[in-house]
């Protein structure tokens, strides 16, 4: 694949190998042979920053807020629809005449845009494809009555990568990588977002009573879903107070007890959050809930998530097989993660 020539691109390559070198540079320190695996956190990313991360090999990211969720998948699903029909072209046709007739702002709805681009036929040179295109646009990835060019704001800059894309290897890594591109649900979530959290979502992170479990597992059924991948999230001993989600061991085996008799739950294993202390008991403790588990379930428990910027040693030395790292794959200079 022919690299990006773009300050972003780079400066997100550099961070993403920096981050990986220092994940195996602390796993060989503490002698662990099997590499965790990376979720890239992106609540306060851009979906061309994201774009960048997946240009770059990074497939894997967690959401922490669910409205932020679907409007990344939605752009995501929207460029991979782009590449599929090879409309790359049409659309960078569309974002052009666009920008030469009105300003690309949250302000204007789709109507306004369509009015003032379709208004002289004869200007538009590809309108029977652009008709199409807008038409598959409303249909699947967004309400033509509540639309805020949102996504199109999200997806200009395939505007500066048209060059890019004809080239056919590039243009068959990306629609490779947008197939297996997953979204991890890694914030509380709430009963009401459920349905469009199983909708999205390779992983709910976040699992912490019975309630949900079971409304998941409705969920999936309703929409036809084999299997929801499911961590368990483990509440911290040091953790006072209701500020704090997570469950207590009892309750994680009460859970994994019930998905057995959900054929559409799949648990993988626990997400944890130390307290505010951050002490590495903490960590020592979700390491010995995690081998309890195991023990329990065998092979289908591989996942214990743990351990962000600030934490990534200790999380790792107590057998973190996945770590959540954000802000420090966005910064401009990267000394470390």
């Amino acid at each position: 694949m022919v690299m990006i020539n773009n300050t972003l691109f780079q400066q997100i390559a550099k961070n993403l190998t920096q981050i990986k070198n220092l994940i195996v540079q602390i796993q060989s320190k503490f002698h662990k042979t099997e590499q965790a695996e990376l979720i890239a956190v992106t609540k306060y990313a851009t979906t061309m920053q994201l774009f960048a991360l997946v240009l770059n090999g990074q497939l894997k990211f967690g959401e922490n807020y669910l409205q932020e969720a679907v409007r990344k998948d939605k752009s995501l699903k929207f460029i991979q629809y782009l590449l599929t029909n090879n409309l790359v072209a049409v659309y960078c046709d569309f974002i052009a005449q666009i920008g030469e007739k009105l300003p690309l702002t949250s302000a204007n709805n789709l109507d306004t845009y369509l009015s003032v681009l379709f208004s002289d036929k004869t200007n538009t040179t590809d309108y029977p494809q652009l008709l199409t295109l807008i038409e598959q646009l409303s249909k699947d990835y967004l309400d033509l009555s509540n639309f805020s060019a949102e996504i199109l704001l999200d997806c200009t800059f395939i505007y500066c990568l048209r060059d890019w894309l004809h080239i056919k290897e590039n243009h068959d890594y990306l629609l490779d990588a947008l197939n297996n591109l997953e979204i991890h649900i890694i914030g509380n979530l709430q009963s009401k977002k459920i349905k469009d959290a199983v909708a999205i979502s390779s992983a709910i992170a976040t699992v912490d009573s019975v309630k949900t479990l079971e409304k998941i597992a409705e969920q999936a059924t309703k929409q036809q879903i084999a299997s929801v991948n499911i961590l368990l999230q483990l509440r911290s001993p040091n953790v006072t107070g209701d500020n704090r989600h997570g469950c207590e061991p009892k309750l994680i085996f009460e859970l994994i007890s019930l998905a057995k008799k959900l054929p559409n739950i799949n648990i993988q294993g626990i997400m944890f959050i130390a307290s505010t202390q951050n002490l590495p008991q903490e960590y020592e403790y979700a390491q010995q809930v995690f081998n309890n588990i195991k023990a329990k379930l065998g092979s289908n428990c591989k996942i214990l998530s743990m351990g962000m910027s600030d934490s990534l040693e200790v999380a790792l030395k107590y057998g973190s097989t996945q770590v959540r790292i954000g802000s420090a794959l966005f910064q401009t200079n990267t000394a470390g993660a």
